[in-house]
C-alpha cells in the first residue's frame, strides 16, 4: 500500500505584502495536496499524448520559467533482482509511477518540453508555477510499453533520451517505437553513443559520442534535435564544449537541484526520483522549483553551481580543463 506516514508540511503563501503561514497535516487517507486546489480531470485533459502550449497564467500563478522542475526517471519497473542495488535505484515502480503522474495530474500541473524550457527562459517568459518537465534515460523499453501509457492517460509529454547504439537491444526501445513516440508529440533527446565516461574520452572520440548521437537520432526522426543528458552525469568544461560544437540547445545533469538560465544551460539540474519516494515525498519533490523561488528568489540555490561558472566556449582546449564538475550519479 503506498502511503505516506504522518508529516507535517509548512508552506508559507505570499500575497501581496502579507505572508501567511499554513500546515498541512499528511497521513494515511488525506489529501496529499500543497496548497494547490484540486482540478477536475475532465476539465484539465488536453487530450492522449498532447503537448501543452505554454499559456502565461494570471499573475499570481506564475513564477519565472527558470524554476520549472526537471524529474529524472529510469525504469518503470519491479526491480527484478533485489541484489543489484543501482537497478533498485533507478527503477520506480509501475504502480508507484501510475500514482504520482495522476497525482501530479489532480494538483494541476502540466508538463513542456525541455524544448519549450529553453524557449521560455531564453524569452524571459513566466510560467505556471504548477509546471513540470519528464525527462526519461538510456531509452528503456519499458518506457514505451509502461511509462507512456501513463503519460498519455493523464495528458502529459516527456523527454526520452536514447542512447544511439543502445536502441534496438534487448530491454530498450527499437527506432520504429523512438519515431512512434516521436510523432505522438514525446520529445527525444541524444544521451551518447554507447553511455561512456564523457570526462575520460579522447577529443575525437568525446566529440563522436555527442556530436554522433545526434546524428544518428536525426536521421532517424528526420528533424533536429537539440537536447542532450550527460551519460551518469559527468561532464567537465571539455565535455560542455563539446556539447556547444554540435549544435544543441541545452544539457540536463544530475547535479540535484531546480534552476534554468541560459548562462547554465549546459547543465541544468534535475530531481531524481526514487524507488523509495512516497507520495509526501514526491509531493515535496514536485514542488521543490516553487519551494526555492520562495526562498532565494528568481537565482540558484547557494551552492547549487560551481563558481565562477566553467566555460562552454568552443575553443576549449580538453587538456588544459580537467576540472570535472559533476555532482550525483547515474
Amino acid at each position: 500500500m503506498y502511503v505516506p506516514v504522518g508529516l507535517v508540511l509548512a508552506l508559507v503563501l505570499v500575497a501581496g505584502t502579507a505572508a501567511v503561514a499554513v500546515a498541512m497535516t499528511l497521513g494515511p487517507g488525506a489529501p496529499l495536496g500543497v496548497g494547490f486546489p484540486r482540478v477536475d480531470r475532465a476539465q484539465a485533459d488536453t487530450g492522449p499524448g498532447a503537448t501543452q502550449a505554454i499559456v502565461e497564467p494570471p499573475p499570481g500563478d506564475v513564477i519565472p520559467a527558470g524554476h520549472v522542475p526537471v524529474l529524472m526517471y529510469h525504469y518503470i519497473r519491479v526491480n527484478p533482482n533485489p541484489k543489484d542495488l543501482v537497478g533498485r535505484n533507478l527503477s520506480v515502480s509501475p504502480d508507484h509511477f501510475t500514482q504520482q503522474m495522476q497525482f501530479a495530474h489532480d494538483q494541476g500541473f502540466k508538463t513542456i518540453s525541455l524544448e519549450q524550457l529553453y524557449a521560455a527562459v531564453a524569452a524571459g517568459k513566466k510560467l505556471d508555477r504548477r509546471t513540470m518537465v519528464l525527462t526519461f534515460d538510456d531509452g528503456y523499453e519499458d518506457f514505451y510499453t509502461t511509462a507512456w501509457p501513463v503519460l498519455k492517460q493523464n495528458g502529459f509529454t516527456a523527454t526520452s533520451y536514447v542512447v544511439g547504439d543502445f536502441v534496438g537491444k534487448p530491454g530498450y526501445m527499437t527506432w520504429d517505437q523512438v519515431g512512434e513516440l516521436d510523432r505522438a508529440g514525446i520529445e527525444i533527446g541524444a544521451h551518447s553513443l554507447t553511455h561512456p565516461d564523457l570526462t575520460r574520452q579522447a577529443p575525437a572520440a568525446l566529440d563522436a559520442q555527442v556530436a554522433g548521437s545526434k546524428a544518428i537520432v536525426e536521421q532517424h526522426l528526420g528533424h533536429p534535435v537539440y537536447e542532450f543528458c550527460y551519460p551518469s552525469g559527468r561532464f567537465n568544461p571539455a565535455v560542455l564544449a563539446s556539447v556547444h560544437r554540435a549544435g544543441y540547445h541545452d544539457a540536463t545533469t544530475t547535479v540535484p537541484g531546480v534552476f534554468e538560465s541560459m548562462p547554465t544551460a549546459y547543465y541544468w539540474p534535475r530531481v531524481r526520483i526514487e524507488s523509495i519516494d512516497t507520495l509526501a515525498s514526491f509531493s515535496q519533490k514536485l514542488t521543490s522549483g516553487f519551494a526555492d523561488y520562495q526562498k532565494y528568489g528568481d537565482k540558484p540555490a547557494p551552492g547549487l553551481f560551481p563558481s565562477p561558472l566553467p566555460s562552454i566556449a568552443p575553443s576549449v582546449d580538453p587538456s588544459a580543463s580537467p576540472t570535472d564538475y559533476s555532482r550525483g550519479t547515474e
